[in-house]
């Protein structure tokens, strides 16, 4: 469904969550660790489906970061040519002095929602990390995703998700977890992205919480 004013309201919160979470750090500092996070990351999703060791290794293969915000997973994707997509990258660009597109040569940086993003060829190799629940659209931002997929590519995702339906509910009417306008359980992202195609490989919580885990997937377009 979509919530164009929550969205809107979402965006803005974003971008002064980034400004306020960045100020004062040390960028070589965080930059190290982000790179770290991203690092382990890749691993334990090459554990859920170790073919994507092959795609990680072919330099050659082009990438999409889909929501990639002020700190994607393309920070240590430089082996690749990465398109990395966000609605507030000019935003970040102006608000953040830690964030320099300069810093990363081998990526290309487009201001665009991902409902509205169109590609030339499909990806093998698509990220959307902690992104898909941030959209407008989500059913729109789904099937864009999907589309930029080739046959049998892999989509690497993360996402909060509700560990009781009842607070999903809840949070569906009023705005408890204002930076997503989108909320699902688990098992309500899978039948999601089943419906547009995709077929999970395989999950990992990646962290645990009272209302949400955070959670890794893996998907492969069918």
């Amino acid at each position: 469904m979509n919530h164009p004013i929550r969205w809107r309201i979402a965006q803005h919160v974003e971008q002064y969550w980034w400004r306020r979470y960045l100020h004062g750090k040390d960028w070589p500092t965080y930059h190290k660790w982000k790179c770290d996070y991203w690092q382990s990351l890749l691993n334990q999703a090459t554990k859920l489906l170790p073919e994507l060791d092959s795609l990680l290794s072919n330099k050659s293969m082009p990438v999409l970061d889909a929501g990639c915000g002020p700190a994607g997973v393309y920070m240590v994707l430089n082996a690749h040519p990465v398109t990395a997509i966000d609605p507030l990258i000019e935003t970040y660009a102006y608000w953040l002095e830690h964030f320099d597109t300069s810093v990363f040569p081998w990526v290309d940086f487009r201001n665009i929602p991902l409902e509205q993003f169109k590609c030339r060829e499909p990806f093998e190799l698509v990220f959307c990390m902690n992104a898909l629940n941030h959209v407008a659209d989500i059913e729109l931002a789904t099937e864009k995703l999907v589309a930029a997929t080739s046959q049998n590519g892999v989509i690497v995702m993360t996402l909060d998700a509700h560990n009781y339906s009842v607070f999903q509910k809840l949070f569906r009417l009023i705005p408890g977890d204002i930076l997503h306008p989108h909320q699902y359980t688990l098992n309500g992202y899978v039948n999601l992205f089943n419906y547009y195609g995709l077929q999970l490989q395989g999950n990992h919580t990646l962290s645990k919480g009272r209302l949400f885990n955070h959670e890794l997937l893996v998907f492969k377009k069918k």
